[in-house]
């Protein structure tokens, strides 16, 4: 699911605006933090 996200993002290569930086960072924020969840 995430990881599918994560894959179509990258395709189209570096974000180019500030507010795709601010997306691409939250949504690798929520993937830790779920891999942190589901961890430990």
């Amino acid at each position: 699911m995430v990881v599918a996200e994560v894959s179509d993002m990258a395709m189209f290569g570096l974000p180019k605006t500030q507010i795709e930086w601010m997306t691409v960072i939250f949504c690798l924020f929520i993937i830790v933090l779920f891999l942190k969840i589901y961890l430990f």
